[in-house]
Formats: C-alpha cells, sequence, structure tokens
C-alpha cells in the first residue's frame, strides 16, 4: 500500500525555502522508499503550480541571482548580446517613418514613469531579467495628466489575488476566474490582471488592453511565466553548498604548517617549562664538559632517537581534480536549464573549429529567442507612444494611415570565425542563398536606410568628384574613380598617367 505525503520545504543556510522543482510531490511506500511514481501530473499547469510555489521559485530566482556568481553573470550576458533593439520603419510612408523614427529615438530616452535613467535599452534589460529570474514582467501603458504617454514597469509578485479567491466579486469582469492575479474568460484568454497594492484597499484590476506582459510560456495554458531558473534551482545551490564545505577544508588545511609525530600524540608539555636562552647566546662549556648552542627557538628541534617522532610538512591539495570537474558537471547542467552553453560561458572545456561554430550557433539562437520576447513588448509600447502623439499632434497621421509597420533589430550577432563566415556568406549572397536584408540585420543594421541610401550616397558623392577630376585633368572618368577609390588589386595609377598639356596652369 502506498500514500501520497506532502514534501516539505529545502531551506538553505539562512533557513530561506527553495523550491525543488516545477512538480513538487511524489510518492512513499510503507518503507519509505520513494519510487518512481509521482503525484498526478495530468492536470492543467495552474493546478500543478500553485500559488506557493510559484512564489517560491520566483524567490529562490531572486536569491541565486543576487547571490551566485554564475546565474548573474550568464542572465547579465545575455542582456548585453541581445540589445539593443533599433526599430525600423517598414511601411509604405517613407517620409513619415523617418519622423516616427526620430521621435521614438527621443522619447525612448524619457517614457518611464521613474526618470530617465531608465531609458529604452535599461527597460529592455529589465524585462529580460524579469522574465529569466521571477518568471513574467508586466509593462502598463500610462500618460501624464497632459495624456503624454509613459509606461510604467510592474513586477511579478505585484500582480496576484489575495485570500485565495477564484471568482471576481465585484466590477466590470464579475463572476470570471482569477488565478494568481490572471482573470480569464472562459476561454482562458487573459482580459484583466489584479495589480496588488500595499494594502487590499490599493489593489485594482486592470485592463489587458492597458498591460503588456513579457515572458516565454512553455504550455500552452499557462496564465503566469514560469522563472526559467526554476530547473537549475537545486544545482546551483548543490554548487554553492559544495564551494562551502570545500572552503571550509581549505580553511582547516591553511591553518596547519607542519604535522609533528610523537609517542604520545599530544603536544609536548615538558618545553612549556623549559626557558629556552634568547638569540645570540654564545657558546659555553658546562661543568661536565658538554657543548651546548643555543640559537633563535624554534629552528632547532630535538627528538628521540628511535622512537619514531619528527616532523612532517603538510601538503594542501584541495580541490582536487576529481572535485572540480565534478562541479563543472554540475555546472554544465544548471546553465543548460537556462538555455545558455556552459562552455561559452565559463570555458569549461576548449572547444575549436566546427565544435566552437556549433556553440556559437547555440547562443545566437538564444539570443535571438530573448529578443523576439522583448521585440513583442517594445512594439506594443512603441505603438502605443506613436498613437498619443498622432492624438497629441505631435507626429502627423501617416497618408496611407500605415503607422503600425515596424521591424526591431539588434546588435551584430557574435562569430566565431569572422573571416571565413563572412567569405562564405558573400558566395551565398551571389547566388541568391542570402538577402541583403538577412545579411544586414546579423550586423545590427537595416538594409534599406543603413545601406542602400548610405551606400547611394556614397557612390553619387564618388561619381561627382571623379567627374571633376576627369575635366579637370583630361582622363577618364573611370581612371579619376580607381585613383579615389581602389577597386582592383593593382589599382588603375599606372593607366591614369596625367597628360603634362592638360594640366592646369598654377
Amino acid at each position: 500500500m502506498i500514500k501520497r505525503v506532502r514534501q516539505s520545504s529545502i531551506l538553505d543556510r539562512h533557513g530561506r525555502p527553495i523550491a525543488i522543482d516545477l512538480f513538487q510531490g511524489g510518492i512513499t511506500n510503507r518503507k519509505g522508499d520513494t519510487g518512481p511514481i509521482y503525484n498526478n501530473y495530468s492536470l492543467d499547469t495552474e493546478k500543478i503550480v500553485s500559488t506557493r510555489n510559484w512564489q517560491q521559485m520566483m524567490t529562490s530566482g531572486r536569491f541565486l541571482f543576487a547571490n551566485v556568481p554564475m546565474v548573474r553573470g550568464a542572465l547579465l550576458e545575455q542582456c548585453a548580446l541581445s540589445f539593443p533593439l533599433e526599430p525600423t520603419y517598414v511601411g509604405v510612408d517613407k517620409e513619415w517613418g523617418k519622423q516616427a523614427e526620430e521621435w521614438l529615438l527621443n522619447w525612448h530616452r524619457i517614457n518611464s514613469v521613474r526618470g530617465e535613467i531608465y531609458d529604452q535599452d535599461t527597460q529592455n534589460r529589465l524585462l529580460l531579467l524579469g522574465a529569466k529570474i521571477d518568471g513574467d514582467i508586466y509593462v502598463a501603458l500610462t500618460e501624464t495628466e497632459d495624456k503624454y504617454p509613459l509606461l510604467q514597469h510592474i513586477r511579478g509578485h505585484r500582480i496576484g489575488n489575495r485570500y485565495n479567491v477564484s471568482i471576481v466579486e465585484a466590477g466590470p469582469y464579475e463572476g470570471l476566474r482569477i488565478c494568481n492575479g490572471v482573470v480569464k474568460n472562459k476561454f482562458g484568454r487573459a482580459v484583466a490582471y489584479k495589480i496588488l497594492g500595499e494594502t487590499p484597499d490599493e489593489d485594482r484590476i486592470v485592463s489587458a488592453r492597458s498591460l503588456v506582459p513579457c515572458y516565454r510560456p512553455d504550455f500552452s495554458d499557462q496564465g503566469r511565466g514560469i522563472s526559467h531558473l526554476c530547473a537549475s534551482i537545486t544545482s546551483f545551490y548543490d554548487i554553492n553548498r559544495l564551494r562551502d564545505y570545500e572552503m571550509r577544508a581549505q580553511q582547516i588545511g591553511s591553518s596547519i604548517g607542519i604535522i609533528e609525530q610523537n609517542e604520545d600524540g599530544e603536544a609536548d608539555q615538558a618545553a612549556a617549562s623549559v626557558e629556552l636562552p634568547s638569540a645570540g647566546s654564545n657558546t659555553v662549556g658546562t661543568a661536565s664538559g658538554l657543548i651546548t648552542e643555543t640559537i633563535e627557538e624554534g629552528l632547532i628541534r630535538y627528538f628521540k632517537s628511535g622512537t619514531g617522532s619528527g616532523l612532517e610538512a603538510f601538503r594542501q591539495d584541495r580541490p582536487s581534480a576529481d572535485a572540480s570537474r565534478f562541479e563543472d558537471k554540475i555546472a554544465t547542467g544548471a546553465l543548460y536549464g537556462i538555455e545558455w552553453d556552459p562552455n561559452f560561458a565559463l570555458a569549461i572545456k576548449e572547444p575549436g573549429g566546427v565544435w566552437a561554430r556549433t556553440i556559437i550557433e547555440k547562443v545566437r539562437r538564444c539570443i535571438a529567442n530573448n529578443q523576439k520576447m522583448v521585440a513583442r513588448v517594445q512594439q506594443r509600447t512603441d505603438g502605443y507612444g506613436l498613437s498619443k502623439a498622432i492624438k497629441l499632434g505631435l507626429l502627423p497621421y501617416p497618408p496611407n494611415g500605415d503607422w503600425y509597420s515596424w521591424e526591431y533589430t539588434g546588435p551584430a550577432r557574435i562569430t566565431a570565425d569572422s573571416g571565413n563566415e563572412e567569405s562564405a556568406k558573400r558566395e551565398a549572397y551571389k547566388l541568391g542563398l542570402l538577402t541583403l536584408r538577412e545579411w544586414a540585420s546579423e550586423r545590427g543594421k537595416w538594409w534599406i536606410e543603413d545601406i542602400r541610401e548610405q551606400r547611394e550616397a556614397e557612390v553619387r558623392d564618388l561619381l561627382n568628384r571623379a567627374q571633376t577630376i576627369s575635366t579637370d585633368y583630361g582622363i577618364s572618368i573611370q581612371q579619376a574613380q580607381e585613383l579615389l577609390e581602389q577597386r582592383t588589386p593593382n589599382g588603375g595609377a599606372q593607366q591614369a598617367q596625367v597628360q603634362p598639356e592638360t594640366q592646369p596652369t598654377p
């Protein structure tokens, strides 16, 4: 016969509970042996992940980010490689798009209720960290008294409901289900969120049209995001414990300099009662004729002959190679749990060649996922800002009504071998297997404004200058162009010999 038991919380060294995993629980038999059978998890996610369990995972995630350098470094590295995100208008009203891009550039510097230090780049970084650590984070669309658009970030712990209420009791959403702060309609879609204040009187329910969530769902019936650290919490905690114990052992070992071996295994009590001569005493002869030499105490030690006494230097060899490999193995699994390659983050191994390029490609996929998640939020908030700007007369209404066509470009992609990779891309571009748009996006640029228009301006400038030189010195425009900008290995200097009779008179 088996019975279900409630698994108690695991506490860290400070008494804080840490989540075991996403799906806690188990079945134990009479002998107390835990078998491979678990509680019934063929349920909706909100029933499996209780509010208490969700809060515990969020608390543990914040604790790890604040105290474990490996976690903090990996997440901050993802932020550094994922941002900034630059908006580019791709609609039909190009002239309006340039005005809108300029307005967004200025708005992104001041669009937070918390001030200019929270510019758009900082907000995007906080969005990614909130989704990774807490599971989700929210952006409220608000405005000043003058209707100027602003944004306010709300952390995950501020979304919830008190007293385990499962039905909204009053207001426009009366009768709808609410679970962990999310008000859902009969189809399971979030239609509103409950924001918790300092007191129950300050709680309020906000429409989903005014609150933008940022999280990446792992299950189709999720209403809240789940911390990306949930699968790695115990692994990172194990690493911390291993290091604590190893550090304690090293401290004990470092306090031991020399081991003395004697007959009884105890300190020589007689030595404490003998007053040693001071350093620098002269050699004297005793009444029995025995000659003794006194030197600075501690430099010479005498032992009884044949008793096995002696001194042995203590060798400190911790941590051992096996202990380091074991820690690296745990770290590898823990970093995989947050979608980050350990060989990239910590260089646990020294990969090279094709394997290094494979690691870089995995990192790129993770960065792309991060950018998609945050860009979806920024597109919503930028659309809100633009619509408000049009209503306030800060921007004209686009002639064709296309104000919502935007794409977002991140920074240049990292590469392991830029020379070979760029050569392969050039060949793919010549064959039509790679578009200029794809190539430019990898460099963090937009192919029209950043490349085509800039290239057009440079070509026009080059041809105008070449035409002037061609007229002044009687050479062809092709020769003048080669002198201005060498396009061939040998250049055109040998062919572009200026005729003396055509040179202008000084």
